[in-house]
């Protein structure tokens, strides 16, 4: 059978306060599904940016809809996790799906409201665009009625799962809120080789995290901001770090040779020489020992090279043990 495309249509959101980079009102994508107590949150990816010269090189680099919904479609086409097709979402099909898009830059964590005497010409607003979202959402889409809620997202919208996990479960207090996180578990070990760090691509994870925290005005976990010193709050959208104070159940997807990770470390391809393998060999060890030492019960990391998953349409052929992650987190 040929099987139908899933059309998501564009919302933008009313509230002055949620706003992209320049400005513009933030939004998100959202096909209501047939089972109206069930609903899927997807915070997209994309990187971040942390200075003037880092946001003006991400807005020539051809990403301002990352920055801007000015140009956004009024519709996309979901795939993977916000399918409405069973055979690309065995378990989500039928819920109601929303991508929530990525506009701010900021790691999801932001507050920052643009003042004559802000350092950057941009806001940086992704904390405050999450708790817009899911205020529409309640009052036009019946989530204030669901009943299970999955919060996920990719890349940098897996990190920002991270700190605003919690603060979501609260907002929907009659829902069981979970939490997936596809590779947004980064490491702060120390790199293959340190680039410049002019861009976000040239800077290990810690060094450009902590400089955007310095902008962002970042709203976190509270517990983990409360136990971290002023220098090291950045360590609460970093897996390891933020992980042990999360109370909401959350599980991990990440490649044992995460892409974006080894690229934030110098590697820039596929690891190829004897050194670049030896050192990818040691930081999947290190990974698997976060895992361990952070205390987390669900993980799903297959021996790849790649980075996210959970928006190709083949995200279920994935498998470890003859397992697909569909299989394995509805199972947890």
């Amino acid at each position: 059978s040929v099987c139908s495309a899933t059309i998501l249509d564009l919302v933008l959101l009313k509230d002055p306060g949620a706003v992209c980079n320049d400005g513009s009102q933030a939004g998100y994508y959202i096909e209501k599904g047939s089972n109206p107590k069930t609903f899927v949150l997807y915070l997209q990816g994309g990187g971040y940016c942390f200075d003037n010269t880092s946001c003006g090189l991400r807005w020539g680099k051809g990403a301002p809809n990352l920055m801007s919904s000015l140009h956004w479609e009024k519709t996309m086409n979901g795939q993977g996790i916000l399918s409405s097709n069973a055979s690309q979402n065995p378990y989500w099909y039928e819920a109601t799906r929303v991508m929530i898009n990525y506009c701010s830059s900021d790691l999801w964590t932001g507050s920052k409201t643009l003042t004559p005497n802000s350092p950057t010409p941009w806001f940086y607003k992704g904390s405050e665009i999450i708790s817009a979202a899911i205020s529409d959402l309640k009052d036009n889409y019946g989530l204030r009625e669901a009943t299970d809620v999955l919060f996920t997202g990719s890349s940098a919208g897996g990190i920002g799962l991270l700190p605003n996990a919690d603060r979501v479960a609260e907002m929907l207090p009659t829902s069981k809120v979970t939490v997936l996180v596809d590779s947004g578990w980064f490491l702060d070990f120390k790199p293959y080789k340190q680039g410049s760090c002019k861009d976000v691509p040239d800077c290990t994870e810690q060094q450009g995290m902590s400089r955007g925290y310095k902008i962002w005005e970042p709203i976190v976990n509270k517990g983990c901001s409360a136990s971290m010193p002023p220098d090291k709050l950045y360590q609460c959208t970093l897996g390891y770090h933020a992980f042990p104070f999360i109370k909401t159940d959350t599980f991990i997807f990440q490649y044992q040779f995460d892409g974006a990770q080894m690229g934030h470390d110098g590697i820039h391809e596929s690891p190829k020489s004897g050194a670049e393998l030896i050192y990818a060999q040691k930081a999947a060890k290190n990974l698997t020992e976060t895992f361990r030492s952070s205390g987390a019960k669900g993980v799903f990391s297959p021996s790849c090279y790649f980075h996210t998953v959970l928006r190709v349409p083949s995200w279920t052929s994935l498998k470890i043990a003859g397992k697909s992650l569909a299989d394995v987190f509805h199972m947890w």
